[in-house]
Protein backbone atom coordinates (compact mmCIF):
# COMPACT_ATOMS: atom_id res chain seq x y z
CA UNK A 1 0.00 0.00 0.00
CA UNK A 2 1.31 3.24 -0.81
CA UNK A 3 1.24 6.27 1.44
CA UNK A 4 1.36 9.58 0.13
CA UNK A 5 4.23 11.89 2.80
CA UNK A 6 2.23 14.95 3.67
CA UNK A 7 5.20 17.76 4.05
CA UNK A 8 3.85 20.51 6.73
CA UNK A 9 6.00 23.97 6.22
CA UNK A 10 7.96 24.96 9.17
CA UNK A 11 8.04 28.69 10.32
CA UNK A 12 9.44 30.97 7.88
CA UNK A 13 13.44 31.98 8.61
CA UNK A 14 13.88 35.14 10.73
CA UNK A 15 15.07 38.15 8.36
CA UNK A 16 18.33 39.24 8.74
CA UNK A 17 18.63 42.61 10.03
CA UNK A 18 19.71 45.07 7.61
CA UNK A 19 23.20 45.67 7.17
CA UNK A 20 25.11 48.52 8.88
CA UNK A 21 26.76 51.25 6.10
CA UNK A 22 30.42 51.60 5.99
CA UNK A 23 31.36 54.19 8.38
CA UNK A 24 31.94 57.54 6.15
CA UNK A 25 29.43 56.43 3.85
CA UNK A 26 27.26 59.63 3.07
CA UNK A 27 23.57 58.99 3.02
CA UNK A 28 21.35 59.24 -0.17
CA UNK A 29 19.39 62.53 -0.25
CA UNK A 30 16.01 63.12 -0.74
CA UNK A 31 16.65 64.38 -4.35
CA UNK A 32 14.71 67.26 -6.06
CA UNK A 33 12.77 66.35 -8.66
CA UNK A 34 12.23 62.75 -7.74
CA UNK A 35 9.89 60.64 -5.81
CA UNK A 36 10.86 59.12 -2.91
CA UNK A 37 8.23 56.42 -0.41
CA UNK A 38 8.89 56.74 3.66
CA UNK A 39 7.39 53.82 5.32
CA UNK A 40 6.93 53.65 9.17
CA UNK A 41 4.50 52.71 11.46
CA UNK A 42 2.57 54.61 14.39
CA UNK A 43 5.19 55.07 16.89
CA UNK A 44 8.05 56.26 14.24
CA UNK A 45 5.51 58.71 12.23
CA UNK A 46 6.71 62.13 13.93
CA UNK A 47 10.54 60.38 13.31
CA UNK A 48 9.41 59.67 9.52
CA UNK A 49 8.00 63.00 8.80
CA UNK A 50 10.87 65.08 10.84
CA UNK A 51 13.19 62.63 8.04
CA UNK A 52 11.06 64.04 5.07
CA UNK A 53 10.96 67.52 5.68
CA UNK A 54 14.20 68.54 6.94
CA UNK A 55 15.80 68.08 3.50
CA UNK A 56 13.72 70.54 1.99
CA UNK A 57 14.45 74.28 1.54
CA UNK A 58 13.38 76.58 3.95
CA UNK A 59 12.83 79.65 2.04
CA UNK A 60 9.59 78.51 0.97
CA UNK A 61 6.10 76.96 2.07
CA UNK A 62 6.03 73.10 2.13
CA UNK A 63 2.61 71.36 1.29
CA UNK A 64 1.58 68.67 3.55
CA UNK A 65 -1.59 67.13 2.06
CA UNK A 66 -3.56 64.61 4.61
CA UNK A 67 -6.23 61.76 3.97
CA UNK A 68 -9.07 61.78 6.34
CA UNK A 69 -8.86 57.80 5.57
CA UNK A 70 -6.22 57.43 8.79
CA UNK A 71 -6.60 55.57 11.63
CA UNK A 72 -8.11 56.15 15.03
CA UNK A 73 -7.54 59.88 16.19
CA UNK A 74 -8.19 61.13 12.61
CA UNK A 75 -5.10 62.97 10.99
CA UNK A 76 -1.98 63.91 12.79
CA UNK A 77 -1.84 67.97 13.69
CA UNK A 78 1.75 69.48 12.84
CA UNK A 79 2.91 71.58 16.06
CA UNK A 80 4.15 74.88 16.01
CA UNK A 81 7.22 74.22 18.24
CA UNK A 82 7.74 70.94 17.09
CA UNK A 83 8.26 72.42 13.25
CA UNK A 84 10.53 75.36 15.00
CA UNK A 85 12.57 73.01 16.78
CA UNK A 86 12.83 71.52 12.96
CA UNK A 87 14.08 74.49 11.88
CA UNK A 88 11.00 75.56 9.81
CA UNK A 89 8.62 77.93 10.09
CA UNK A 90 5.17 77.19 10.83
CA UNK A 91 3.67 79.71 8.89
CA UNK A 92 5.15 78.17 5.49
CA UNK A 93 3.31 75.24 6.44
CA UNK A 94 0.70 74.16 3.85
CA UNK A 95 -1.68 72.19 5.26
CA UNK A 96 -4.08 70.08 2.96
CA UNK A 97 -6.71 67.60 4.03
CA UNK A 98 -8.49 64.96 1.51
CA UNK A 99 -11.71 62.93 1.71
CA UNK A 100 -10.28 59.97 0.01
CA UNK A 101 -7.11 58.56 -1.62
CA UNK A 102 -8.28 59.85 -5.06
CA UNK A 103 -8.32 63.44 -3.90
CA UNK A 104 -5.31 63.46 -2.39
CA UNK A 105 -3.38 62.22 -5.05
CA UNK A 106 -5.23 64.60 -7.74
CA UNK A 107 -3.88 67.39 -5.32
CA UNK A 108 -0.78 65.91 -5.01
CA UNK A 109 -0.27 66.07 -8.98
CA UNK A 110 -1.38 69.68 -8.77
CA UNK A 111 0.92 71.15 -6.13
CA UNK A 112 3.99 68.79 -7.58
CA UNK A 113 3.63 71.12 -10.68
CA UNK A 114 3.85 74.32 -8.60
CA UNK A 115 7.81 75.41 -9.00
CA UNK A 116 7.52 77.84 -5.74
CA UNK A 117 6.81 75.04 -3.57
CA UNK A 118 10.07 73.55 -0.96
CA UNK A 119 8.64 70.33 -1.15
CA UNK A 120 5.21 68.13 -1.02
CA UNK A 121 4.82 65.65 1.32
CA UNK A 122 1.69 63.16 1.16
CA UNK A 123 0.70 61.25 4.59
CA UNK A 124 -1.29 57.68 3.51
CA UNK A 125 -2.67 54.70 5.66
CA UNK A 126 -2.81 51.43 4.74
CA UNK A 127 -2.79 50.09 1.13
CA UNK A 128 -3.91 53.01 -0.87
CA UNK A 129 -4.98 51.10 -3.67
CA UNK A 130 -4.85 54.04 -5.61
CA UNK A 131 -1.59 54.56 -5.55
CA UNK A 132 0.01 52.36 -8.46
CA UNK A 133 2.56 52.16 -10.70
CA UNK A 134 0.52 54.40 -12.94
CA UNK A 135 -0.12 57.39 -10.32
CA UNK A 136 3.81 57.11 -9.21
CA UNK A 137 4.64 57.64 -12.57
CA UNK A 138 2.38 61.13 -12.66
CA UNK A 139 3.83 62.34 -9.81
CA UNK A 140 7.58 61.48 -10.92
CA UNK A 141 6.37 63.36 -14.40
CA UNK A 142 5.07 66.46 -12.59
CA UNK A 143 8.48 66.38 -9.91
CA UNK A 144 10.75 66.13 -12.85
CA UNK A 145 9.15 69.53 -14.20
CA UNK A 146 8.99 71.22 -11.76
CA UNK A 147 12.49 70.05 -9.62
CA UNK A 148 10.63 69.26 -6.51
CA UNK A 149 10.99 66.61 -3.95
CA UNK A 150 7.55 64.94 -3.83
CA UNK A 151 7.80 62.30 -0.42
CA UNK A 152 5.44 59.79 0.13
CA UNK A 153 4.74 59.01 3.82
CA UNK A 154 3.51 55.23 3.69
CA UNK A 155 1.57 54.07 7.83
CA UNK A 156 1.11 50.58 8.16
CA UNK A 157 1.50 49.57 4.33
CA UNK A 158 3.61 47.12 2.45
CA UNK A 159 6.13 47.81 -0.06
CA UNK A 160 4.70 47.76 -3.61
CA UNK A 161 6.44 48.44 -6.85
CA UNK A 162 6.22 51.82 -8.11
CA UNK A 163 8.04 54.65 -10.00
CA UNK A 164 9.80 56.29 -6.56
CA UNK A 165 13.46 56.64 -6.96
CA UNK A 166 14.21 55.83 -3.57
CA UNK A 167 12.23 53.66 -0.78
CA UNK A 168 12.94 53.84 2.75
CA UNK A 169 11.98 52.62 5.97
CA UNK A 170 12.26 54.97 9.64
CA UNK A 171 12.59 53.68 12.88
CA UNK A 172 13.01 55.81 15.90
CA UNK A 173 15.84 54.38 18.51
CA UNK A 174 17.29 55.10 21.87
CA UNK A 175 18.95 58.42 22.15
CA UNK A 176 22.85 58.60 23.28
CA UNK A 177 23.11 59.82 26.31
CA UNK A 178 25.30 63.05 27.00
CA UNK A 179 28.24 63.87 29.24
CA UNK A 180 27.00 63.65 32.84
CA UNK A 181 24.38 60.16 31.72
CA UNK A 182 21.96 63.22 30.36
CA UNK A 183 19.39 62.45 27.95
CA UNK A 184 20.52 63.12 24.41
CA UNK A 185 18.87 64.16 21.47
CA UNK A 186 16.86 62.38 18.95
CA UNK A 187 18.27 59.29 16.64
CA UNK A 188 16.49 57.47 13.98
CA UNK A 189 17.14 54.33 12.27
CA UNK A 190 17.43 54.75 7.96
CA UNK A 191 17.09 51.78 6.16
CA UNK A 192 17.26 52.02 2.25
CA UNK A 193 15.00 49.74 1.05
CA UNK A 194 15.20 50.87 -2.56
CA UNK A 195 17.60 53.44 -4.71
CA UNK A 196 17.37 53.36 -8.60
CA UNK A 197 20.93 53.50 -9.73
CA UNK A 198 22.43 52.97 -6.26
CA UNK A 199 22.74 50.59 -3.56
CA UNK A 200 20.50 49.58 -1.24
CA UNK A 201 19.77 47.47 2.05
CA UNK A 202 21.94 49.45 4.14
CA UNK A 203 21.29 51.15 7.30
CA UNK A 204 22.31 54.46 8.97
CA UNK A 205 21.64 55.69 12.63
CA UNK A 206 20.96 59.10 12.42
CA UNK A 207 21.44 61.88 15.05
CA UNK A 208 19.76 65.00 14.95
CA UNK A 209 22.11 68.00 15.11
CA UNK A 210 20.86 71.03 16.23
CA UNK A 211 23.25 73.25 14.49
CA UNK A 212 22.59 72.22 11.44
CA UNK A 213 19.04 71.93 11.42
CA UNK A 214 18.95 67.74 9.53
CA UNK A 215 20.33 64.57 11.16
CA UNK A 216 23.96 63.37 10.80
CA UNK A 217 25.43 60.07 11.32
CA UNK A 218 26.49 59.31 15.03
CA UNK A 219 29.93 60.46 15.94
CA UNK A 220 32.22 57.78 17.67
CA UNK A 221 31.87 58.29 20.98
CA UNK A 222 35.34 59.50 22.95
CA UNK A 223 36.42 56.52 25.34
CA UNK A 224 36.49 58.31 28.58
CA UNK A 225 39.48 56.82 30.67
CA UNK A 226 38.93 54.91 33.84
CA UNK A 227 40.86 57.23 36.51
CA UNK A 228 42.58 54.74 38.85
CA UNK A 229 41.43 53.42 42.43
CA UNK A 230 43.11 54.67 45.16
CA UNK A 231 44.00 52.28 48.00
CA UNK A 232 42.70 53.74 51.06
CA UNK A 233 45.01 55.12 53.65
CA UNK A 234 46.76 53.24 56.33
CA UNK A 235 45.55 53.08 59.63
CA UNK A 236 47.24 55.71 62.18
CA UNK A 237 48.67 52.74 64.50
CA UNK A 238 47.13 50.42 67.11
CA UNK A 239 43.91 51.10 68.66
CA UNK A 240 42.25 49.70 71.66
CA UNK A 241 39.25 47.18 71.10
CA UNK A 242 36.20 48.14 71.66
CA UNK A 243 35.86 45.69 74.10
CA UNK A 244 38.63 47.04 76.16
CA UNK A 245 36.12 50.18 75.73
CA UNK A 246 33.38 48.97 77.01
CA UNK A 247 33.92 46.73 79.62
CA UNK A 248 35.72 49.83 81.12
CA UNK A 249 39.35 48.62 81.21
CA UNK A 250 40.62 52.40 81.45
CA UNK A 251 43.92 50.89 82.07
CA UNK A 252 43.94 49.49 78.47
CA UNK A 253 42.73 52.86 77.18
CA UNK A 254 45.47 54.90 79.17
CA UNK A 255 48.32 52.70 78.00
CA UNK A 256 46.91 53.55 74.46
CA UNK A 257 46.86 57.18 74.51
CA UNK A 258 49.62 57.78 77.06
CA UNK A 259 52.23 55.15 76.53
CA UNK A 260 54.96 57.78 78.58
CA UNK A 261 52.80 57.38 81.66
CA UNK A 262 52.16 61.28 81.84
CA UNK A 263 48.96 61.83 84.11
CA UNK A 264 48.69 65.57 82.94
CA UNK A 265 45.04 65.59 80.83
CA UNK A 266 44.65 61.99 81.27
CA UNK A 267 42.01 59.65 82.85
CA UNK A 268 43.41 58.74 86.28
CA UNK A 269 42.70 55.62 87.47
CA UNK A 270 41.35 55.29 90.73
CA UNK A 271 40.24 59.16 90.97
CA UNK A 272 36.85 58.94 92.50
CA UNK A 273 36.02 63.01 92.33
CA UNK A 274 36.54 62.34 88.43
CA UNK A 275 39.68 64.87 88.32
CA UNK A 276 43.04 64.49 86.76
CA UNK A 277 46.76 65.79 88.55
CA UNK A 278 47.66 68.74 87.05
CA UNK A 279 50.91 69.02 86.03
CA UNK A 280 53.78 69.01 88.62
CA UNK A 281 51.64 67.34 90.94
CA UNK A 282 53.18 64.20 92.64
CA UNK A 283 50.33 62.01 94.26
CA UNK A 284 47.87 60.61 91.77
CA UNK A 285 44.11 62.10 92.36
CA UNK A 286 45.92 65.02 94.01
CA UNK A 287 44.87 68.41 92.97
CA UNK A 288 47.30 70.92 92.79
CA UNK A 289 48.02 74.64 94.76
CA UNK A 290 45.61 76.96 93.95
CA UNK A 291 42.95 79.28 94.84
CA UNK A 292 40.16 76.59 95.60
CA UNK A 293 38.43 73.40 94.36
CA UNK A 294 38.07 73.85 90.70
CA UNK A 295 41.04 76.25 89.64
CA UNK A 296 42.29 75.16 86.23
CA UNK A 297 45.56 76.91 85.62
CA UNK A 298 45.54 75.28 82.50
CA UNK A 299 42.35 77.45 80.56
CA UNK A 300 41.74 80.31 82.51
CA UNK A 301 43.88 83.15 85.29
CA UNK A 302 41.76 83.45 88.08
CA UNK A 303 39.79 80.98 90.41
CA UNK A 304 36.07 80.01 89.49
CA UNK A 305 33.65 81.10 92.06
CA UNK A 306 32.87 78.18 94.77
CA UNK A 307 29.44 76.75 95.34
CA UNK A 308 28.82 78.71 98.30
CA UNK A 309 29.33 82.11 95.86
CA UNK A 310 26.73 80.34 93.23
CA UNK A 311 24.14 79.48 95.81
CA UNK A 312 24.24 82.82 97.17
Amino acid sequence: MLQNALTIPGPAPPEAPPAAAPAGMPIPALGAGQLHEIHAGVEDWASALAFATTSAARDRPIMLLQSTRRRAGGPSVPYGEGWLQLGLAPSRLVLVRAPDDLALLQAALDAARCPQLAAVVLESWGDCARYDLTASRRLVLAAEKSALPVIMLRGDASPRSSAAHSRWAIRSQPSVALAGVTPGLPVIEAELLRHRGGTAGLCWQLQWNENDGCFREIPARPAFATPPIKSPAPLSGAVVSLAALRSGDAGAWQSAHNPAGNTAGTLCAGDTDGQCAAAGSDQPGQRAAGAEAGHDPGRCTGPLPGTADIAA
